[in-house]
């Protein structure tokens, strides 16, 4: 490759590459190795060029001569090359060749480059130059319609996709159709890695119409690589938008979002949902009462008169019985899976006591004994809370008349 020694040869040199780039592809530049060369030559101080005076430019102001003489067409190739493949040590030099020229299609160019290589490192300190230039920052804010400020943190911070998600969506409540046009808006191109990875975050902003749209099925495939921390957003956008009613058919999800809380009470529980407001907790709280009843007794009777006290009691499953302890707070109900009796203790009782035979009972047959034979269930003496329920006659209104008249 012919070796330029000054700003003027330069210029001559790139004319004839110019030239004969367009005589091999009907008058379209690519970035082929003879422009690599170029770039790479001047980014490592290969190139002596001089000015008219014979003096050594290099630097700033060797940028700003190699710049007067690259057209649009070729700085169009040098922006590609600082998305695709300049390194980090390189990106302050050649980006100075931009940086006075940074605006209309060139500013296009580089940002939708950016959107197919945001995870490149070279790109971080390339935008941090180009953000220091007023006329960039004021023409990409004009363009896109919000300042390239938070672009820049997001790149740093390793989270764009998730940042412009949130930008798109505004926190949640989002349609597709309006969710697109944000993403337009702020100049995400259709077909560029950004864009679908956004899509693929919709998820976590869209409204519950949309949800009920995507379906359960599909609302587990698009979550089915998500991290943790997607999870976390997934979880407490579905609890924002979608109402009581509208969860249960979301109640196959519920396998993943409690591995994720853990037990209520529990610290991981803690750190997931103590940001959320009170009312979303307790829907939280209301969603995986209904789904505990739900897949320990299924549908029926027992499940039906259950759900009905969703709201007032703190459940748990008994790991090797599969029995579910229902806490009303002065009480603890006991309900197995299959249709043994129910039993009912005093709270200090359930702890002090009941406490033991759940921790050394392998089976539901071994804890419906142990309680039968160890603890005290008869209503008499000091335990006039204490029942034994069988599941005959009128039971939902005796077990109803108890709650009420023990949980007041």
């Amino acid at each position: 490759m012919y070796q330029p020694s000054s700003i003027e040869k330069a210029a001559e040199h790139i004319r004839a590459a110019r030239a004969q780039a367009k005589s091999r592809r009907s008058g379209q530049l690519t970035l082929d190795d003879s422009y690599r060369k170029l770039f790479l030559g001047f980014a490592e101080g290969r190139y002596n060029l001089t000015d008219q005076s014979g003096n050594r430019i290099a630097g700033e102001k060797g940028a700003q001569g190699l710049g007067f003489c690259l057209g649009t067409p070729e700085k169009a190739l040098l922006c590609e090359y600082l998305c695709t493949e300049a390194e980090e040590k390189h990106t302050a030099l050649l980006g100075g060749i931009l940086c006075e020229d940074m605006g209309g299609e060139l500013l296009s160019m580089f940002y939708e480059g950016l959107q197919d290589h945001y995870d490149r490192a070279a790109l971080k300190p390339l935008f941090l130059m180009l953000r220091s230039n007023k006329a960039f920052a004021a023409e990409f804010q004009n363009r896109y319609k919000m300042k390239p400020d938070g672009i820049l943190k997001a790149l740093y911070d390793g989270n764009i996709v998730v940042y412009v998600n949130t930008a798109a969506g505004f926190g949640g409540s989002r349609t597709q159709g309006s969710y697109t046009e944000a993403l337009s808006d702020m100049g995400i191109a259709e077909g560029k890695l950004l864009y679908r990875k956004c899509a693929e975050l919709y998820a976590i902003v869209c409204d519950a119409a949309e949800y009920q749209r995507i379906g359960v099925e599909g609302l587990k495939k698009l979550s089915a690589d998500f991290t943790e921390t997607l999870r976390k957003n997934l979880l407490k956008n579905m609890l924002t938008v979608l109402d009581a009613y509208q969860l249960r058919a979301f109640i196959p999800m519920l396998d993943d979002f409690m591995a994720l809380t853990g037990d209520e009470g529990s610290k991981k529980y803690k750190e997931v949902l103590d940001d959320l407001n009170p009312a979303l907790r307790e829907k939280y709280r209301l969603w995986t009462n209904q789904y505990t009843i739900w897949q320990a007794l299924g549908n029926g009777e027992r499940a039906d008169f259950w759900l009905g006290f969703s709201k007032e009691m703190r459940i748990n499953r008994h790991a090797k019985s599969g029995a579910l302890l229902l806490d009303f707070g002065k009480f603890v109900v006991i309900e197995f899976v299959n249709e043994s009796p129910a039993y009912f203790y005093d709270k200090k009782y359930f702890v002090e006591y009941v406490s033991e035979g759940l921790s050394t009972a392998q089976s539901e047959e071994q804890l419906v004994t142990w309680l039968h034979d160890k603890t005290e269930w008869a209503s008499q003496g000091e335990n006039l809370t204490h029942w034994r329920k069988a599941h005959v006659g009128p039971w939902q209104l005796d077990m109803k008349e108890y709650i009420y008249k023990y949980s007041r």
